[in-house]
């Protein structure tokens, strides 16, 4: 006799996000990613951008502030994408001589 088993996935999956699918975040979202980012630039430049911005727009992800090197500058940068990937991260950040 044959069986009829459902081979559809669970419903539970199907409301999980997909891994690796940038989420745009809702309104009420963009105050806690802007929060987000903030914290890892630090956490990944050692503080080393000064006078910090982060401004969420519809579809891109703004970066200001200052700081010493190219290379905390790219470091920013990557730290915004890694939270918003596929997302557009304008680098706004300036390279100033201490």
């Amino acid at each position: 006799m044959a069986s009829t088993q459902d081979h559809s996935p669970p419903k539970a999956a199907l409301s999980q996000p997909v891994v690796g699918v940038p989420r745009r975040p809702r309104s009420g979202d963009e105050e806690e990613l802007q929060r987000d980012i903030k914290r890892r630039v630090r956490e990944l430049t050692g503080a080393g951008i000064q006078d910090l911005d982060v401004t969420v727009r519809s579809h891109q992800i703004i970066l200001e502030g200052r700081c010493w090197t190219f290379y905390c500058k790219q470091l920013a940068q990557h730290a915004a994408m890694q939270l918003v990937p596929g997302e557009r991260v304008v680098n706004r950040i300036e390279v100033v001589s201490p």
